[in-house]
């Protein structure tokens, strides 16, 4: 739960949204970011009526990271084909250069 503090006594008759502590603003950003981490900072800056970069500097400060899951190992139609033209390009390319193959960053993907 969170405790709103008003800055004045008229924050609510002036139909503002009360003033959240800052820790407890922080708080609900980190909350946010647990109950769905696809969400986006703009969005949750949106949500809350706060700057983009308050919302990005609280999650990047206790280190979450938003994510979108974005399939990528999906075989499409013409895939095959541009395998074998890669294949083709590193074949040949390691023919006429015997070190282009360690000029190459290769990672576990």
């Amino acid at each position: 739960m969170f405790c709103y503090g008003y800055s004045n006594g008229d924050s609510a008759a002036a139909g503002r949204r009360p003033r959240l502590y800052r820790s407890e603003i922080e708080e609900e950003i980190i909350r946010h970011c647990y109950e769905d981490p696809t969400t986006s900072t703009n969005i949750v800056a949106a949500r809350m009526g706060l700057s983009q970069w308050k919302v990005w500097f609280t999650v990047d400060s206790a280190r979450l990271y938003s994510y979108r899951c974005t399939p990528v190992h999906a075989s499409e139609e013409g895939d095959p084909a541009r395998k074998l033209d890669f294949c083709r390009f590193i074949l040949n390319a390691d023919a006429k250069n015997p070190n282009f193959l360690k000029k190459i960053l290769w990672t576990g993907d």
